[in-house]
């Protein structure tokens, strides 16, 4: 995913430095060049978002078993981040809100998320 975005970067700097119109300069080019910039700060940050989502779905695929605590607290960070990525008008990816309910979700025998289980989740189908 990150490298379709980098292989997009020249054409979003391009029209950036150019204008939005055809690459011809603007008629108020210092409005434009405002626009411009806030295009390319919109798509860095939604870049770094992305890959900031990916990181932390790495990282939970390993967790082999979390106590009730770990899981609450799992749940809880889960909730916040997925927050932070909306605000940034990233869609949150399936993997990570199937993890935020398993974490969250209460265990038959009283524990949290999926470790007391015995697992981790897959994917989001399995809640």
């Amino acid at each position: 995913m990150l490298g379709e975005h980098l292989l997009l970067l020249p054409q979003v700097l391009e029209s950036a430095l150019l204008g939005e119109e055809g690459g011809e300069a603007a008629a108020s080019p210092h409005a434009s060049q405002e626009d411009s910039l806030g295009a390319v700060t919109d798509w860095t940050v939604r870049i770094a978002a992305e890959a900031a989502a990916d990181l932390v779905r790495l990282a939970l695929r390993p967790l082999p078993r979390l106590s009730g605590a770990g899981a609450a607290q799992l749940a809880a960070d889960l909730e916040y981040f997925c927050n932070v990525l909306g605000s940034l008008g990233v869609e949150v990816p399936d993997e990570l809100g199937a993890w935020t309910a398993a974490a969250a979700a209460p265990d038959a025998r009283g524990g949290r998320g999926p470790a007391a289980r015995g697992g981790q989740p897959r994917g989001p189908t399995s809640h």
